[in-house]
């Protein structure tokens, strides 16, 4: 299952009430944080879901409200202990801009690994997730994201029952692993039912709307989608 948490949705301008915009994903005891503006963290302490299993940030673009928070946020997570390497995702120029921000974070016990992605790049995430980008219409480069998680077949209780598993030995199957019944082993796949659907969500800013965008988040469970003066007679307050 994937846990979603909002931590702002104030696009480019925070107020006391409503932090910039962005996401914090939880899957399988791995976080996974999309765009990280200025008091990022602030958020992240309210919600009480941890630092150290921060794995993945995930950049939507370059400006100051998706980036300026990511010296404190580093530091913040050495504090809690990690020692585990942290990758960062971003659109072309994310190694620059990462290196620049880390002259204020020099050292930190664990390695920062920045992987720059391609419209239509795919990228293996923690947890078993998979998560697709294609290129947003912004001034500068900038990514739309996508995250897929295959669920694994139902448990089936009458095949438990026709294997005569004890009841008290479901909750060891249900976790993938086999049992023993009278001798014999029973697998988790013996007593699984029909394929499910996966679950997906978007995430997606600072964009105006787009084809390629629309191709990219059909079938989603949720859409978290942002846009600022999208129309053509405000180009020039964007």
């Amino acid at each position: 299952m994937i846990d979603l948490l909002l931590l702002g949705t104030g696009a480019m301008v925070p107020l006391p009430d409503r932090p910039l915009s962005s996401l914090l994903v939880r899957c399988g005891g791995s976080l996974t944080l999309f765009d990280c503006g200025e008091g990022t963290q602030v958020q992240m302490r309210k919600y009480h879901w941890g630092f150290r299993r921060l794995d993945v940030i995930c950049l939507s673009h370059l400006h100051a409200d998706h980036v300026a928070g990511l010296p404190g946020l580093l530091h913040t997570v050495a504090n809690a202990g990690r020692t585990q390497p942290m990758h960062i995702y971003g659109p072309r120029g994310t190694r620059a801009v990462v290196e620049g921000l880390r002259t204020i974070a020099v050292w930190l016990p664990y390695t920062v690994e920045v992987h720059e992605l391609e419209d239509g790049d795919r990228v293996e995430m923690f947890g078993g997730v998979r998560a697709t980008v294609r290129d947003a219409d912004h001034r500068i480069a900038c990514l739309a994201w996508r995250l897929d998680l295959d669920r694994a077949p139902a448990f089936d209780p009458v095949r438990a029952e026709t294997l005569c598993v004890p009841r008290a030995q479901w909750s060891v199957l249900q976790r993938g692993e086999p049992v023993r019944v009278d001798g014999q082993v029973v697998t988790p796949d013996q007593v699984r039912g029909e394929p499910q659907p996966g679950i997906a969500c978007a995430y997606v800013t600072d964009t105006r709307p787009t084809e390629t965008i629309l191709d990219l988040v059909q079938g989603v469970e949720l859409l978290v989608c942002e846009a600022t003066y999208a129309h053509d007679d405000e180009e020039g307050d964007a």
